[in-house]
C-alpha cells in the first residue's frame, strides 16, 4: 500500500514539474535556465566558453530518465526565446538551445542536444532533436552535420541520427 502511494505521489510530482514548463513558472524556469547558461558562457577565458556549455550540458543530462515528448521540448523552447527576445543582447542558437536542455532536465525529461555543420557557406548551429529529428527548427536544419551530441552513446546515435 506504501509502494502504491509513494508512486502516485512521484507520478504527481513528475507532473508538476512538466506543468513548470508551460505555465507562468516556465518563464521564471527558463529565464534562470538561461541566467546559468550565459553565466557559465562568460566565467573564464573566451576561448574555452563553448567547452564550458558542452561541460554542463553534460551533467545536466546525466540524471533525467524520462524521454520528453515533442511538445514539452517545443515549449521549453518556445519560453527560453521567448526569454531571449527582451534581453538588450544577442542569444544564439547555442545559448537558447543549452538552456532549453537544462529546463528539461530541471523538470525530469531527456533529449538529444546536436551542434552541427553546414556547407557553403560553412555555418555553425545547435539544436534539440528527438527521434533523430530537430524540434520546432525550421526545416533547414536537416542540413546540418551533427558533429557532437549530448548524451553521447548509443542513444546519441538514434535521437542525433548519426550513421
Amino acid at each position: 500500500m506504501l509502494v502504491v502511494g509513494l508512486t502516485g505521489a512521484l507520478c504527481l510530482f513528475d507532473r508538476l514539474l512538466v506543468n513548470l514548463v508551460d505555465q507562468k513558472f516556465g518563464t521564471v524556469l527558463a529565464g534562470m535556465a538561461l541566467a546559468c547558461v550565459l553565466l557559465v558562457r562568460e566565467a573564464g577565458r573566451r576561448s574555452r566558453s563553448f567547452h564550458r556549455i558542452v561541460r554542463l550540458l553534460t551533467r545536466a543530462t546525466r540524471g533525467p530518465r524520462h524521454q520528453a515528448e515533442h511538445a514539452t521540448v517545443a515549449r521549453a523552447l518556445h519560453s527560453v526565446r521567448n526569454v531571449a527576445s527582451v534581453l538588450p543582447f544577442r542569444v544564439a542558437c547555442l545559448e537558447e538551445t543549452a538552456a532549453a536542455m537544462l529546463v528539461l532536465a530541471l523538470t525530469g525529461r531527456r533529449a538529444g542536444w546536436c551542434h552541427g555543420i553546414a556547407a557553403d557557406p560553412i555555418r555553425l548551429h545547435a539544436w534539440i532533436a528527438l527521434d533523430g529529428h530537430p524540434v520546432a527548427e525550421p526545416a533547414s536544419t536537416t542540413r546540418y552535420t551533427p558533429l557532437l551530441h549530448i548524451p553521447d552513446g548509443d542513444s546519441a546515435r538514434q535521437a542525433g541520427d548519426f550513421p
